[in-house]
């Protein structure tokens, strides 16, 4: 059985600024994630995430590739589907810009139901608030305006919004990082609570490493638009293979008093996505570097111990081809 979302060599380009060349955004990227399944995907600032995520659902312009919704290809000539627009929702950063701050709780769940037709007037206040319910809302927020919730209030309305159309995928980009600590473990249990109960398929972007390892059992790790290790989540962090991944796993704080920071912090800053280096994009900063990283194409994929990494150091190791 195909999985609920496959996206196979997704890329992402813009023309520079002046005209001269082009900036790879996404680069040959490849995912699937089935229904139910959380999927978190990590990466430095910059590294193409939230061009992914936009692109999947089809927010951004892709260049080239392939996304596909239960078999439906999405990024066909006229378009992406009213069916996919409403199984596949994004839920943003920003809680506070996401909504009208003029409408209030009931008016922006209201309307959804309404453009969709998904309730009658006589059953909308009814519907409208077991949304509410089910995104941990309380009754008494339903007038209350979203220029007057916290974040973590603005970002439940977000949720609930996209359960109004029957979401299947939510793709969920840095959406605890601008609340509380207290307030993002709650959103991250509404997540996996949700997950559980309506089935829910999740694209987790988040720079948070071990945000990432508390919802998700699958990781991608991105660097420079492209995926160099995907696995399950344990196994990624507890052993990461590809000394991009070490790096970030040496820096997830530790809780223990007497912790110690495994590996030396990774220096340098990623080359520009405009002047992408030949060979392994992560090589002029990998403590690792053989001549073969520094020429060619980058890395081919290789299966290692469940997993799979693009890296030249597991070259004995089984090729295969994607990434999913």
């Amino acid at each position: 059985m195909s999985a609920l979302l496959e996206v196979r060599g997704l890329e992402v380009r813009y023309r520079a600024r002046g005209g001269k060349g082009q900036v790879y955004a996404v680069n040959g990227v490849d995912l699937a994630i089935e229904a139910g399944e959380s999927l978190g995907l990590v990466g430095e600032s910059g590294c193409g995430k939230s061009t992914l995520g936009r692109a999947i659902l089809a927010l951004t312009p892709a260049t080239a590739g392939s996304v596909q919704f239960r078999g439906a290809e999405i990024l066909a000539k006229n378009g992406a589907s009213a069916d996919y627009r409403r199984k596949a929702q994004m839920v943003f950063q920003d809680p506070f810009a996401a909504l009208n701050p003029r409408m209030t709780v009931f008016e922006t769940l209201a309307e959804v139901l309404k453009v969709h037709r998904l309730a009658q007037p006589a059953t909308m206040p009814a519907k409208v608030l077991d949304l509410m319910a089910q995104a941990g809302l309380s009754p008494e927020l339903a007038h209350r305006k979203a220029r007057t919730l916290s974040g973590g209030q603005c970002q439940r309305v977000g949720i609930a919004r996209a359960l109004a159309v029957g979401a299947e995928l939510i793709i969920a980009d840095e959406p605890v990082s601008a609340l509380d600590v207290s307030i993002q473990a709650q959103i991250l249990n509404l997540f996996s609570r949700l997950q559980q109960e309506r089935k829910l398929a999740i694209l987790f972007i988040s720079h948070d490493l071990g945000v990432v390892r508390y919802l998700c059992r699958r990781v991608a790790v991105m660097y420079l638009g492209r995926i160099i290790e995907q696995g399950a989540a344990e196994a990624v962090f507890a052993a990461p293979l590809h000394p991009y991944t070490q790096s970030l796993a040496a820096a997830i704080p530790k809780m223990e008093a007497d912790a110690t920071v495994s590996g030396a912090p990774l220096g340098g800053e990623p080359p520009s996505p405009q002047n992408i280096p030949a060979g392994c994009p992560f090589h002029p900063r990998c403590p690792q570097a053989m001549d073969i990283c520094r020429v060619g194409a980058p890395p081919s994929a290789y299966e290692v111990e469940g997993r799979r990494v693009w890296c030249h150091l597991y070259a004995s190791h089984h090729q295969v081809q994607g990434a999913a």
